[in-house]
């Protein structure tokens, strides 16, 4: 699959940023960038393009004015959706697609508000949805560090259009907060501004999507990269073994796994759920195997050191008991 990068990186010069970005392109194999703010006339971007040497590009204006959109060959991109706020478009390569919402959010509460309503809008159908930008807003207090307390009708306008549009969390490596106002001292503050997010669809369909965020440079944000890695193997598939109800503690592990509530519609739940209860089941079986294995070998150990004597000659059978054997037995152990 395809590696995007977002970066709202506060105008494209000087060249060192157009430097840094030649640079990511290459060595995190990136086929389509998101420019927010660039600061300069959509004429301006054609220059951007040759300098980074990817041929394909649109800009939105005057409907948004915000976001330059960059692309290689080797994917085909079509604009389904635009506002002053984001644009919506379709990505498919090697007929695969998904839709991709690159978002640059005003600071403006009240028009954030069109933004959330304008995507909550939006009909994936069975396609994965990505949307991934720079929000303007946190959805939690543990976003912010420094300052004083943050908006709470800001949290919960965004964290409303999360939930109805049932919208999963990427997880991310690397620093938590995405933007700082660079000043000294107290004064200092750090948000988790930037971020991407997806359907369930996404989640299913590409499981191993992984979201870098790159250190701060060049601009009061730091740049969003977004690797699709392609599984080495096909996953297997979770089997409820009939046993495990005998256990005494069966009934105490599910209603640990499952009755406590979490955030989210239905689906979501459900997922959650599922994945609480067979990450559990997984280690129980594992450590299940880890002990029979440690039984099986103390009866190899024992049978093997048992004593022959004869009339003649009284004789020792030495066990055979390879190295690898012992060192797994003693990690195990």
């Amino acid at each position: 699959m395809i590696n995007f990068l977002i970066w709202n990186l506060r105008g494209t010069g000087p060249t060192t940023k157009l430097d840094y970005i030649k640079h990511e392109v290459k060595s995190s194999n990136i086929s389509f960038c998101a420019l927010l703010e660039p600061k300069h006339e959509g004429s301006h971007l054609l220059r951007t393009s040759l300098a980074l040497h990817i041929l394909n590009y649109i800009h939105c204006n005057p409907i948004n004015t915000h976001i330059w959109l960059l692309w290689n060959n080797d994917i085909d991109v079509q604009i389904v959706d635009t506002s002053d706020q984001f644009i919506t478009t379709k990505i498919t390569h090697k007929s695969k697609s998904f839709f991709l919402s690159t978002v640059y959010a005003s600071c403006e509460i009240s028009w954030r508000q069109l933004l959330w309503h304008d995507l909550s809008y939006f009909n994936p159908g069975s396609l994965p949805w990505l949307i991934g930008g720079d929000f303007n807003t946190i959805s939690t207090p543990s976003e912010k560090c420094g300052g004083g307390p943050y908006s709470n009708t800001s949290m919960d306008h965004f964290n409303r259009i999360i939930a109805n549009a049932s919208l999963l969390e990427v997880s991310f490596l690397g620093d938590q907060y995405t933007w700082c106002n660079d000043n000294a001292g107290p004064k200092m503050i750090w948000l988790r501004l930037d971020r991407l997010l997806t359907n369930l669809a996404r989640s299913l369909a590409f499981p191993n999507l992984k979201l870098i965020h790159k250190p701060r440079i060049l601009s009061d944000h730091c740049p969003l990269v977004a690797i699709f890695q392609e599984p080495s193997r096909l996953s297997r598939s979770i089997k409820f073994c009939r046993q495990w109800t005998q256990d005494e503690d069966f009934s105490d592990l599910i209603s640990r796994l499952w009755v406590p509530d979490t955030e989210g519609p239905p689906l979501v739940k459900l997922h959650k759920k599922l994945m609480r209860c067979k990450s559990a089941f997984s280690s129980r079986q594992k450590q299940k195997k880890k002990m029979l294995f440690i039984t099986k070998s103390w009866k190899l150990l024992f049978k093997s050191s048992t004593l022959r004597s004869s009339s003649n000659r009284c004789s020792i059978r030495t066990p055979f008991v390879s190295s690898t054997m012992l060192n797994n037995f003693y990690l195990l152990w």
